[in-house]
């Protein structure tokens, strides 16, 4: 016997060889046995201590026996008994289901996760998170309690919030779809078990009928997804701190249907025949249909104002926005104006608006340097000087900046416009400005002289301040 080679696998088969070469009946008499037990994999049992045994049979042996969790075939009466692989799969015909070995031990399920079955305890069960799940029923909810901030997830649709804290406010956040898949027609109740506030409010991208809805200590409200991004919630009131309270819409004797009576767009309607919500679409309602409401004929930016009696359509006018308002000899060209605390219409008084030309006398970065005549422009009208007044962007580290201001040359001031040293305005000055001509002309030639300059002082502005 030559040239062969075992063959890929875990199972030992050899083949290939040589042509003509004798000696390799026991060779193939253990690559069939192999592909016999293995290809059709199954066993007798894997809790049974090896018996006797008949030809063919094949057990798993017990983990806890010599050679455990060995597959021992019986064949030519005795047990041949080989070392599985990680992987290898076997059905076990006194259990009825297929077992994987791990490397170890033989679990039960096909592969790593080894999928067991539910048990069988007349409960009704659900896969999550690798493991069986009791699920709740409509009216059998597990707590979530929730002491700060919280967005919903989807995981929430099974759930009951028990939201609150004792000192600080808190904030249920319901988000769009993209955020939490929560199903269409899912209701999750909330209740606020503790003293400070519960708000429920519409996260971005979301909408919330009745929403935002602050709970106080007690209060339950019913959270309801009718389409994608939209919900509505619904205050049901509370009956008392402490985690109790309605732990769902349908325990309510109003109610006379189950969750999975829903569809999308489905909404409690109530049914005075019944004396009960049932099963309905949400209502259309115009406003003609209010009883305190009477529309007649009505008009683009018409508003609804209430007649003491109902709610009309009008035109909104100037006399309906306050009770302050005196419309009284009213005429064309009148201003409204405040007099003794009520506004009355009166003809505006000419020449009395207080103007303010302002002119920038030098650059925001450069040091301040004496000179005349540093602006010169035209005034655009006839004007009455009221006021003067200066600026600087910085202020002078010693020294004044001092400004005299000219009409025609001559100047219009008495006392010159002065800002003291590490000041920035006039208005502080030690010495104020007192005006000798407050007429200026219509184009005036107006000039602006720097006549002390301070010390490093930037940016300035001079002010003429009065009215035509």
């Amino acid at each position: 016997m030559s040239g062969e080679r075992v063959v890929p696998g875990w199972l030992g088969i050899e083949a290939f060889w040589t042509l003509g070469s004798g000696g390799w009946k026991a060779d193939m008499d253990n690559n069939l046995l192999m592909l016999s037990v293995f290809t059709q994999g199954r066993v007798k049992s894997r809790g049974t201590s090896l018996p006797g045994g008949t030809q063919g049979d094949v057990y798993i042996i017990p983990s806890g026996d010599t050679d455990g969790n060995k597959v021992a075939i019986r064949d030519n009466s005795a047990w041949v008994k080989v070392t599985p692989v990680e992987g290898a799969l076997m059905w076990v015909i006194d259990e009825d289901q297929f077992v994987t070995f791990d490397g170890t031990n033989w679990v039960d399920g096909v592969g790593a996760s080894a999928l067991a079955d539910a048990p069988s305890d007349g409960t009704t069960y659900g896969r999550k998170d690798g493991a069986w799940t009791a699920l709740a029923s409509a009216n059998s909810r597990s707590i979530a309690a929730k002491s700060a901030n919280y967005t919903l997830v989807a995981g929430d649709v099974d759930v009951k919030i028990n939201a609150g804290h004792a000192s600080n406010d808190i904030t249920i956040t319901v988000p769009q779809n993209s955020v939490a898949a929560i199903p269409i027609g899912a209701w999750i109740p909330i209740e606020n078990t503790n003293v400070q506030d519960v708000t429920i409010a519409a996260g971005t991208g979301a909408t919330l009928v009745n929403g935002p809805l602050t709970l106080a200590e007690g209060e339950v409200a019913i959270l309801w997804k009718n389409t994608t991004n939209g919900f509505t919630v619904s205050k049901l009131g509370g009956t008392g701190g402490g985690g109790g309270g309605v732990s769902s819409f349908f325990d309510l004797i109003e109610v006379d249907f189950v969750e999975a009576d829903l569809a999308e767009g489905n909404f409690p309607v109530w049914d005075d025949t019944a004396n009960k919500f049932v099963v309905g679409t949400a209502p259309t309602y115009d406003l003609d249909d209010l009883t305190d409401a009477a529309i007649t004929s009505p008009l683009a930016k018409n508003v609804l104002q209430y007649n003491g009696s109902a709610w009309v359509n009008a035109m909104l006018q100037l006399s309906d926005l306050a009770s302050d308002i005196d419309l009284t000899g009213q005429v064309n060209g009148n201003v409204l104006t405040r007099v003794s605390g009520v506004w009355k219409p009166q003809a505006p008084s000419a020449g009395t608006v207080t103007e303010v030309i302002m002119i920038a006398v030098s650059d925001e970065t450069t040091a301040l340097s004496t000179g005349v005549a540093k602006v010169t422009f035209r005034m655009p009208y006839a004007f009455t000087l009221t006021g003067v007044k200066s600026s600087l962007t910085g202020a002078s580290s010693s020294g004044l900046v001092t400004v005299d201001i000219n009409e025609a040359g001559s100047t219009i001031l008495s006392t010159k416009l002065s800002i003291d040293a590490s000041e920035r305005t006039s208005a502080t000055a030690a010495t104020a400005a007192v005006i000798s001509d407050t007429a200026l002309g219509a184009d005036a030639e107006i000039t602006i002289d720097i006549d002390a300059a301070g010390t490093g002082a930037k940016g300035l502005k001079v002010y003429l301040i009065g009215h035509q």
